[in-house]
């Protein structure tokens, strides 16, 4: 009996011990993501600006905000959503809704199809305004689709 009770406290010893870098680190992946979405905002900026003709079209400087966003949606952005840092799990920090973590198939789909978006803005968008037009419409249906779906409102 004495050996579960000191190998209860000692479990509990390391657990209070690790709770804090478990905090830590769900509080990083929320950070993670959303630098993540800050740059894909920056490059989706970019290329809104010269749709709307607040800048000129530059046919490289548009390839550059596409592959940008391409490169970014190959990383393995699972990794920035553990269990727990839903907008429940941590008020205020997030607007990650829990049916993020329901559906994983969903989630895959829905990213694979951000995938395929960006892919096309890419490997487009050095040809023209109106290709900058149609991979942005494209793409910000999927980005759309995954906000509607896994995100708090404003």
């Amino acid at each position: 009996m004495k050996r579960i009770l000191a190998a209860t406290s000692a479990l509990a010893f390391v657990l209070s011990a690790a709770l804090p870098a478990i905090a830590d680190r769900a509080e990083d992946a929320v950070m993670a993501r959303q630098g993540l979405m800050n740059l894909n905002s920056f490059n989706l900026g970019g290329l809104a600006a010269m749709a709307k003709g607040e800048v000129p079209y530059d046919a490289a400087q548009a390839t550059v905000f596409a592959t940008n966003l391409n490169q970014l949606s190959h990383l393995e952005i699972l990794v920035l959503f553990p269990i727990d840092t839903d907008n429940e799990a941590m008020p205020g920090k997030t607007r990650a809704l829990k049916a993020l973590w329901a559906d994983p198939a969903a989630v895959e789909e829905k990213i694979a199809a951000w995938r395929q978006a960006t892919e096309t803005l890419a490997a487009e968008a050095g040809g023209g305004l109106d290709s900058v037009k149609a991979g942005l419409g494209a793409l910000g249906k999927t980005c759309n689709g995954c906000h509607e779906s896994f995100r708090q409102p404003n």
